[in-house]
């Protein structure tokens, strides 16, 4: 039973990563694959079973009764549209790091084959010398979204770009702030929060933040007549 699920999940690999619907494999493909990759091998008959297996239990695969050529996954986790669009708005974001850019990028290909992950890099992928130098972004958003969650005050050190480009701690001592809202405006997250020592809504980049940590105390009600979404649009 073991090398049966051991086979199906090297099938299912060898579908995602080798085929397309301009990548068709035929049965003596996909076995040669199976042995070269997994040091598995299976007969026709087997492999007929699996294909079969896999349709039972979801996974919409293309076969040569349907197509006459062979064998490929239709229906994968993100259609290749969205992948593009979204490889291109994370390489485009310039809050994101060209470290996480990369590694988001590469999470989202592999949801497609080796061809359509090459097309990306090759047509559409280049350098973007914009991104910043703050790697702490996706942990920002990540803590900060728990606060909000849990309607817990923040802590963080603000940072800014000193005259050699490069981002210090606006002053020593720590922000502390209630966070409401994270939005999106001009290609950029803010986080917008209250704070007991100003009167109203006020704004921080997420991508400008370093060191956040959530503080046990509780974000007080908002008044009846506050809107951060007309804040939002006015700043």
């Amino acid at each position: 039973m073991a090398e049966k699920k051991q086979s199906v999940l090297a099938l299912i690999e060898i579908l995602r990563k080798y085929s397309d619907e301009d990548h068709i494999l035929s049965i003596r493909e996909i076995q040669n694959h199976l042995s070269a990759i997994y040091d598995i091998s299976l007969d026709r008959r087997t492999l007929y079973s699996h294909m079969d297996l896999l349709k039972e239990n979801g996974y919409e695969v293309s076969t040569y009764e349907d197509n006459g050529k062979g064998y490929y996954l239709i229906e994968r986790q993100f259609e290749k549209g969205e992948v593009l669009l979204l490889c291109n708005a994370i390489h485009a974001s310039h809050f994101i790091s060209e470290k996480q850019s990369d590694e988001l990028i590469r999470k989202l290909l592999d949801t497609q084959s080796r061809y359509q992950r090459k097309e990306f890099k090759d047509r559409v992928y280049m350098a973007n010398p914009l991104k910043t130098s703050n790697r702490q972004l996706l942990l920002n958003i990540e803590i900060a979204s728990e606060a909000i969650r849990d309607r817990k005050q923040l802590s963080f050190i603000y940072l800014r770009y000193n005259s050699d480009l490069k981002l210090v701690p606006r002053r020593e001592d720590a922000y502390i702030v209630e966070p409401l809202y994270i939005v999106y405006a001009d290609s950029r997250p803010y986080l917008i929060v209250t704070s007991r020592n100003h009167e109203g809504f006020i704004h921080y980049r997420l991508d400008r933040m370093s060191e956040p940590a959530i503080v046990d105390e509780k974000v007080r009600p908002l008044a009846k007549d506050s809107d951060p979404y007309e804040y939002a649009r006015n700043k």
